[in-house]
């Protein structure tokens, strides 16, 4: 993953071009517009009865956003090739990077079938992958246009990009960056943030009383965000404590350096556990508890204390930190708003199993969606 793990001038360039994207001036408003479209649309799936795994809800509401950042259109319902990417992300769910077998599959891909033949083959996903992406930028692809600000035109318009590459290889590696980034990543957190709420119905009542006094049953919007402090710092909490992101990616010491007590040379890989940072008894008090309070001060503000680094920091933050957060807060609020989210069997919840993927994902689980309408009747 180049945009992650490169460096150097191809890889300062990447960064450049993608970030132009999701940091860019009005990103926050296209993404609210297009996570709200997805929204419309994916409602009528939430209203079915019966247990549901979340993450098969979601999926297609997260590719579909992004997909539409990289090219600048969306899968129309029941398209072939979107039917494709949820098979290839379903397939990934797999993946345990944690485990032996997996590594072994890395570290000896050709004999990777015969090692270890139950582990998902992470070469053959990216290069599905890779052969997606490459017929979206073809020149004569139905659905390219390089008038729209998506990431294939910000890199066929640079000029730079062009005398620095001399085929497509730097823009395929960073649209799988973006688009597996993108989409685990939101949705780990929208998983955690739900299981945490339905180990915790009393939160989830005083979540729900937030929306519906500031809010009521028009549509959610950006704005919204900073009078909704419980819905800001449960997300926030959720960050931290669920730690979607483990460790911040390599940097390299350009020089000697001395950091308190350690030595690091120059050439040393630099590694930060997030996960240490973020259950540290000195910046968070009973740092296992799941508490979203912590994050709101006295005046009801939502603060963000200097040692929360969910999407690691540097040069190498998360160029997609935006969108992510952008998709959680529009999703989760539009949910609280229109159902109480139940475990299948009263009074017992999922647990909160985890292995590591590309981001720390949970293991999937059903839940039950209570439309508040009906609440609501119940309760004259």
């Amino acid at each position: 993953m180049r945009i992650l793990f490169g460096s150097g001038s191809h890889w300062k360039l990447n960064r450049k071009l993608a970030s132009s994207i999701t940091w860019r001036e009005g990103s926050q408003k296209a993404f609210e517009a297009m996570f709200r479209r997805e929204m419309d649309a994916i409602l009528p799936n939430l209203s079915k009865p019966g247990p549901m795994c979340l993450s098969d809800v979601i999926r297609p509401y997260i590719v579909n956003v992004i997909v539409t950042v990289l090219r600048g259109h969306r899968y129309p319902d029941d398209d072939p090739e979107m039917q494709h990417l949820l098979k290839v992300l379903t397939r990934l769910d797999d993946v345990d990077l944690s485990s032996m077998s997996t590594l072994l599959a890395l570290a000896f891909p050709r004999a990777s079938s015969k090692l270890c033949p139950s582990s998902p083959n992470l070469h053959a996903i990216s290069s599905d992958m890779q052969s997606v992406v490459r017929g979206w930028i073809k020149p004569d692809a139905p659905t390219r246009t390089d008038k729209d600000s998506t990431l294939i035109s910000t890199f066929t318009q640079s000029e730079e990009y062009k005398d620095q590459n001399t085929d497509d290889k730097e823009m395929v590696q960073s649209m799988l960056d973006m688009f597996f980034g993108g989409v685990t990543s939101s949705m780990s957190v929208i998983e955690y943030l739900v299981l945490f709420l339905v180990h915790d119905p009393k939160l989830q009542t005083r979540i729900q009383e937030e929306i519906h006094r500031v809010i009521g049953k028009r549509q959610v919007t950006l704005e919204d965000r900073e009078k909704l402090p419980l819905v800001e710092a449960s997300i926030i909490e959720t960050l931290r404590i669920g730690s979607i992101t483990t460790s911040s990616l390599p940097h390299v010491s350009v020089e000697d350096t001395q950091i308190g007590d350690y030595h690091i040379p120059k050439g040393t890989s630099v590694v930060a556990s997030l996960y240490s940072l973020h259950r540290d008894p000195k910046h968070f008090p009973e740092p296992e508890v799941f508490k979203p309070e912590r994050h709101i001060d006295a005046n009801g503000v939502v603060t963000r204390p200097k040692s929360f680094l969910p999407f690691g920091v540097g040069p190498r933050l998360c160029v997609g930190d935006t969108m992510v957060r952008v998709g959680v807060f529009m999703f989760f609020t539009t949910i609280m708003q229109n159902y109480t989210i139940t475990p299948v069997e009263v009074g017992s919840p999922p647990p909160f199993s985890s292995r590591l993927r590309i981001v720390r994902r949970l293991e999937p689980y059903q839940v039950l969606l209570v439309p508040r309408d009906s609440e609501l009747k119940d309760t004259n």
